[in-house]
């Protein structure tokens, strides 16, 4: 069964005041966050995601997945509106399981 699991993904927008910079995500100025993204693939290491609108290679952001708390990464690699993203911290294995148990419940 194809794993799919709803998440949002957030960003920085220029002039943000943050602990540490993060990239502008998308075209707009006025977007710094999208509500919805479905992850289609996961491993300890990052998602594939499908977004509504394109990435940018090089964006730093923080995916919000169910159960947990935002986890940064980095998009690796763009096609249209599928993106690699690679988490700047790996998942636990337990943490995976759960979440793929979850996903195919």
């Amino acid at each position: 069964m194809p794993m799919r699991i709803a998440a949002s993904l957030t960003g920085r927008l220029v002039g943000e005041q943050r602990r540490s910079p993060r990239a502008r995500l998308f075209e707009s100025d006025n977007v710094s966050e999208i509500d919805f993204v479905v992850v289609t693939d996961l491993s300890p290491e990052g998602a594939q995601l499908v977004a509504p609108a394109p990435l940018e290679i090089g964006s730093e952001v923080a995916l919000k997945l169910p159960m947990l708390e935002p986890l940064d990464g980095q998009i690796i690699w763009v096609s249209k509106r599928l993106a690699g993203c690679r988490f700047l911290d790996p998942l636990h294995p337990a943490v995976l399981r759960v979440l793929v148990a979850a996903a195919q419940a």
